[in-house]
């Protein structure tokens, strides 16, 4: 494909874009101001960190979205899913900042997930979710018990919601039984 077939294409998806967006907001536009009003609460740009890191800032703005559509709908554990994918990014770029700050090591597994962490001086952590927000509140001296289960929680209503387990018959019987 030639440089000015690519820039046309690129073009026709913008229109395209254009046009689905505009679609939503004629045909569920109160939803659609709705999320926008939500949206305006969290100024994700005006974050200095999120303003030197489009790509996080991005994907935290989508999480967001799909939080207040969540909201929107009523729908709880679909809000903790997307609250969950927000705190699992940022503890993997507190992680990331912290291994290339020199200040941890991390041993990895073949598919480059971590098993370890390796706090120099202090105690390691394994690599589960759990553990690695424990490092995360450990690190930056924020151990209180209520935001550790809170955020706990949110966890483990998240793996709920997004794993299939063939013994309960639905959501609500597997978080009963849990």
């Amino acid at each position: 494909m030639m440089e000015g077939d690519l820039f046309k294409e690129i073009e026709n998806l913008k229109e395209k874009l254009n046009d689905l967006e505009n679609y939503i907001k004629v045909n569920d536009y109160e939803s659609y101001k709705r999320v926008q009003q939500y949206m305006s609460i969290i100024p994700y740009f005006a974050l200095d960190y999120l303003k030197k890191n489009e790509w996080l800032r991005k994907q935290l703005e989508f999480d967001y979205r799909m939080m207040v559509r969540a909201r929107i709908d009523d729908d709880f554990l679909e809000f903790c899913r997307y609250a969950n994918f927000q705190i699992e990014l940022m503890i993997d770029v507190f992680i990331k900042a912290q291994e290339e700050r020199g200040d941890i090591t991390i041993e990895r597994g073949n598919f480059g997930e971590i098993k370890l962490i390796i706090n120099k001086n202090q105690k390691n952590y394994e690599g589960t979710n759990l553990a690695k927000l424990e490092f995360c509140l450990d690190s930056i001296g924020y151990n209180k018990p209520p935001m550790k289960e809170i955020i706990r929680k949110i966890m483990r209503l998240r793996n709920i919601a997004s794993h299939r387990d063939a013994i309960y018959e639905n959501i609500v019987s597997r978080i009963n039984n849990s």
